[in-house]
């Protein structure tokens, strides 16, 4: 062992690994400031140190005379002396600069002379936490630290060289972009990219052609047919659109996020094609444009803008709807130099932002709200792009300069000068990492790349070119294929930097033990194991094989990670096998044969479920199947894709209804609604109708069936599913679809339906009711409503009008009950009519029939009332009681005293209680004392407070008076009257009160002559008689049971005798032989 400083170390560890730890910053810096602040939290900065202080002691083997607590404490103390918690990344970089410099020359200063020899340890003081620190002037250097390092045996483990820089890299300052070539054989090599107009969807998508329409004059061949030839990426023609009728007047190209052609013409009409070249919409603006022609249109994934001659802009930001925006007035005085749009998605406000150069050198910010002039000075501008982020922009000036400026234009990130002899070809950005511009010259065509930042790299190219923007690079067509370019990602930079690491280590070791067998591999991971970053580069490996493009380098990286992961130790790494599924599909859709060269990072934008959107746009069931399937995904969607696609092929529909339901039975509750109307719009309704009978759901096969125009299916199945909120739509939508007439002809073949529907009608419009009734079906229906229209009439005409036509209507009914009872409500309303004629000042009219009985009795018209009892056959009891309330409220007690004198067939108890209502006791008294019901006497005396009739009657009831002796007990508030009715009580408990027999019914008799004492001696002795048979036969049943049967068989003998008699008499007559 050999004591040296703190200072030589550090001095030796930073010279060897300053690049090193430039490119573990940048790989690791996300993980150790997550949320991206750009500051090192103190948890941050020591995971840093500690892992510095492993990666230094493993490849110099020093080891230190203080615990490693201790010097990272110190460490940390020099970058953070404040101790705020944070450092700066910048504040880092320039204090760990300062401390090489500074350890660099304290090295040199320490180093002995010739001959001489290194200076001891001892003279060195130690310092760390818990020591007092020597005070240092600002500038000075921390001091050196004396530490013990023991020099490496002969067998320690060498690390091996950096991996060799890669070929396909374009070295752009301290970083590179990977140009990948995806496709070489295309169909279109044979085209000349200068000659037509070149418009690629993004991610991947396919590649519009146009031919540019000064060709023609330029001598070319003209044809009559001119179309928009679609390509795949990969150059497979797709279709020819035919545009000959409108090819002069189209403005732009592009594509929506659907992968759908958006052709936009100049007089205002916009075309949508899908990928096979069949028209799916159109729109119009024309009305928006006033005749106005379009010179310029943006399209992007949701919607479009347009430039018009009068320099107004116009966007539809939305293909769904048809809702088009007016912006704000450019006040541009000519055409602009260039102009973009970032997308409301992207703009800080969720408006469409226009940018528009103009010839005068600024920049104006237009949108639907704001007019704002930047105010620019280095214009003027003849090329814009904006980055996919929508947060930087790029300009391009007349004097060749690249300007690079955030978007809302307050900080210039960088100006660079191309020395270029006029504008470029294409502009645009390389993800948001670089600006991509295409100059031609007359050898070849030069693309060059510029970061934010200044640095630069360029590429060349013999034929012409047309960029694509994607949103992590740039895809380069031309007619020698496809390529795209984009930033390495921070997993390739680690692997391939010029200081070796252990993922770099791994992936030699795993070449080591697959390729060459070499006992080497052994040594490389134990060392990669022991530093404890076995598992970190195995998932650098994995990250950096999903960016590859190369499938054999994606093997080797993949190689290199399950080696890698062989040596773990109960360690899982899940993104090793979810990446390799990703690697699997993404190489499957980069075929030629499917031509959609999306990169990993595109991949994840899009989601799987967008990927396997674009398949099935392509038709590519099987394969999207098989994606779905492999990534674990539902097939639903691909499913149906597939179902309504064969749904148009050329089958028999028995072989196309067990084809479909075969495939589909597969997945529960697949819903059959979508084939079925793809069935329908193919003219084929009775298959549609077969398919929809596997739909589960009411709820999607009801709107089908209805634009099917089968509505009486429609109905009935609405109505099975007992979905209320479903049977109204149903109705509603019918109501509209079909004529009344029809409509409710449907209805009466559905009773469900056609009581929701009358329902809903009486709440909501009558006069719709009123329609359902007449239509046929509710004539008894009709007449009801008629009779409440009539009753909601104040004029007497119109009331006798509608009662009128509802007894016509029910005359032809069978419900003549309610037909009787409509003739006698006009009857009556005559009667009430001539009676308020009769009677000014009384109402009659809307009266009932006993309000207008008792009317006539109070006004004394009681020969009417008589006349109207006779004409609505009044009952008599109901008769007395309308006289007696009449008699009592108009105080006629003469009146009543003489009406009483006839015989009552509701007795007197009603005489003597309106009595009492109208407080006349005296008047009650005598009614009173003719009521037969004793109870009902002592409760009326006793209400007349007349106690003392009240006790007498109860010592003369023949019937129990337990009751009314109780009610006098209750009532009873005086205490001579509650004597008496105590001594009732003792009597009835001794049995002297009440007579054996009660309430016996008894045979009628003259009450007044009775009281009267004019009793004839006969008459009385018959009443006698009467009253024993009757006590005899309530006593003495079985006695009147076989008084009955001997009747019965005296009648059965009479009988019989005459029948003999009548027989015996036949016989006489006859004559003899």
């Amino acid at each position: 062992k050999v004591v040296c400083t703190m200072g030589q170390v550090e001095a030796r560890i930073v010279q060897a690994n300053k690049a090193q730890l430039d490119s573990y910053l940048n790989l690791f810096w996300p993980k150790l400031d997550p949320h991206n602040t750009g500051c090192l939290s103190q948890q941050g900065l020591q995971t840093l140190m500690v892992t510095a202080y492993k990666l230094f002691e493993k490849q110099y083997s020093y080891q230190a005379t203080r615990p490693l607590e201790e010097l990272i404490a110190e460490w940390i103390s020099v970058f953070d002396p404040n101790r705020v918690g944070q450092v700066v990344k910048a504040d880092f970089l320039a204090t760990y600069g300062q401390l090489a410099e500074g350890c660099a020359v304290a090295e040199r200063a320490a180093e002995p002379q010739e001959g001489g020899d290194r200076p001891q340890s001892q003279a060195q003081p130690q310092q760390g936490p818990g020591r007092p620190q020597q005070q240092r002037g600002p500038g000075q250097k921390p001091q050196q630290r004396p530490v013990k390092v023991k020099k490496a045996p002969s067998e320690r483990v060498k690390t091996d060289p950096p991996l060799p820089p890669r070929e396909d890299w374009i070295k752009v300052g301290d970083t590179a972009f990977q140009r990948s070539i995806v496709y070489s054989n295309t169909d279109w090599s044979m085209l000349d990219f200068s000659q037509f107009h070149v418009f690629p969807a993004p991610f991947g998508g396919p590649v519009a052609f146009v031919k540019r329409v000064d060709e023609q004059a330029m001598g070319l061949e003209e044809t009559t047919k001119q179309t928009i030839d679609i390509y795949t990426c990969s150059g497979r023609i797709l279709c020819k659109i035919t545009v000959t009728d409108f090819y002069k007047h189209m403005v732009r190209v592009g594509w929506t996020d659907n992968e759908t052609l958006v052709v936009i013409l100049s007089d205002g009409k916009v075309f949508i094609y899908d990928l096979f070249g069949e028209m799916v919409k159109k729109m119009d603006i024309r009305d928006k444009l006033a005749g106005v022609p379009i010179i310029d249109a943006k399209i992007w994934g949701t919607g479009f803008v347009v430039l018009t001659r009068s320099l107004e802009v116009i966007s539809a930001q939305n293909y769904e709807n048809t809702n088009f925006v007016r912006l704000q007035l450019p006040g541009l005085a000519h055409a602009p130099t260039s102009w973009a749009i970032i997308e409301p998605q992207l703009s800080s406000n969720g408006l469409l932002q226009v940018l528009f150069c103009t010839d005068t050198g600024t920049i104006l910010y237009v949108s639907e709200k704001d007019r704002i002039d930047i105010g620019m000075k280095g214009g003027p501008y003849s090329n814009i792009a904006v980055s996919p982020s929508g947060k930087v922009v790029a300009l391009y000036t007349a004097q060749g300069y690249i300007q690079i400026l955030t978007s809302d234009f307050t900080t210039e990130l960088t100006r660079f000068g191309t020395r270029a002899h006029g504008p470029p070809d294409f502009f645009a950005w390389c993800g948001g990492d670089a600006v991509v511009g295409v100059w031609s010259t007359e050898v070849e065509k030069v693309v060059l790349l510029v970061t934010p930042d200044g640095t630069y790299g360029s590429a060349k190219y013999e034929e012409a070119v047309v960029l694509a923007q994607e949103c992590d690079g740039v895809r380069i067509l031309g007619s020698g294929g496809c390529e795209f370019i984009s930033i390495i990602s921070r997993s390739q930079a680690f692997i391939y930097a010029t200081v070796p690491n252990a993922a770099s280590q791994l992936y030699r070791a795993s070449d080591y033990f697959y390729s060459k067998n070499s006992p080497r591999c052994d040594d490389l991971i134990r060392a990669i194991k022991a530093g404890g970053e076995l598992e970190p580069a195995i998932r650098v490996l994995i990250d950096a094989a999903g960016h590859e493009w190369d499938t054999k380098r994606q093997t080797e990286l993949l190689t290199g990670a399950a080696f890698g992961k062989s040596f773990l130790d109960g360690v899982q790494v899940p993104s090793f096998e979810a990446t390799g599924k990703i690697i699997r599909v993404l190489n499957a859709v980069r075929t030629p044969e499917i031509g959609i060269p999306i990169s990993v990072s595109q991949f994840q934008i899009l989601t799987p479920e967008l990927v396997i959107n674009r398949l099935l746009g392509r038709n590519l069931h099987s394969l999207a199947y098989k994606a779905c399937s492999y990534l674990g995904i539902s097939s639903v969607t691909v499913l149906v894709h597939w179902a309504t696609r064969k749904v148009g092929c050329h089958e028999t529909d028995d072989y196309l209804v067990d084809v479909i339901s075969e495939k589909m039975s597969k997945v529960p509750g697949i819903s059959y609604s979508a084939v079925a109307y793809a069935a329908y719009q193919k003219k084929k309704p009775d298959l549609a109708a077969r398919l929809l009978d596997f739909e589960p759901k009411a709820a999607d096969q009801v709107p089908l069936l209805i634009k099917m125009e089968k509505y009486d299916l429609s109905l009935a199945k609405a109505c099975q599913s007992g979905d209320t909120d479903l049977i109204h739509m149903t109705l509603l939508v019918l109501n509209k679809s079909l004529p009344a007439g029809e409509f409710y002809s449907l209805l009466r073949g559905h009773a469900e339906a056609n009581a929701m529907w009358e329902s809903w009608c009486r709440q909501t419009s009558r006069e719709s009711l009123l329609n359902m009734y007449r239509s046929g079906g509710g004539n008894a229906q009709l007449a009801k409503e008629e009779i409440l229209d009539a009753f909601s009439c104040e004029n007497m005409d119109d009331r006798m009008e509608h009662l009128r036509t509802a007894s016509q209507i029910l005359k032809q009914e069978s419900d003549k009950l309610l037909y009787q009872q409509t003739e006698d409500e006009i009857g009556l309303l005559a009667y009430q009519q001539n009676l308020e004629l009769a009677c000014p000042g009384i109402t009659f009219v809307g009266s009932s029939l006993y309000s207008t009985l008792f009317r006539c009795i109070v006004i004394g018209q009681e020969k009417k009332a008589k006349k109207i009892r006779t004409e609505f056959k009044v009952p008599n009891k109901r008769w007395w009681w309308i006289k007696i309330r009449g008699f009592a409220s108009a105080g006629k007690w003469d009146s009543l005293r003489r009406f009483s004198q006839q015989k009552s067939p509701i007795g007197y108890k009603p005489f003597a209680e309106v009595c009492i209502e109208a407080n006349n006791f005296i008047e009650s008294y005598q009614y009173i004392r003719m009521m037969h019901d004793s109870t009902d006497k002592v409760k009326l005396f006793v209400t007349t407070n007349r106690w003392p009739d009240a006790i007498q009657t109860v010592e003369v009831m023949r019937a129990d008076p337990g009751e009314a002796i109780e009610f006098l007990e209750a009532k009873c508030k005086n205490a001579h009257y509650a004597k008496q009715i105590e001594e009732l009580r003792a009597q009835y408990e001794n049995g002297e009160l009440g007579s054996v027999f009660g309430d016996l019914p008894l045979p009628e008799y003259d009450v007044a002559a009775i009281e009267d004492l004019q009793i004839d001696t006969g008459h009385l002795d018959r009443v006698i008689d009467e009253t024993v048979d009757t006590v005899v036969s309530w006593l003495m049943p079985e006695n009147k049971t076989k008084k009955k049967a001997e009747k019965k068989a005296n009648k059965k003998a009479q009988k019989d005798g005459q029948k003999a008699a009548k027989k015996a008499e036949k016989d006489a007559k006859k004559k003899p032989k």
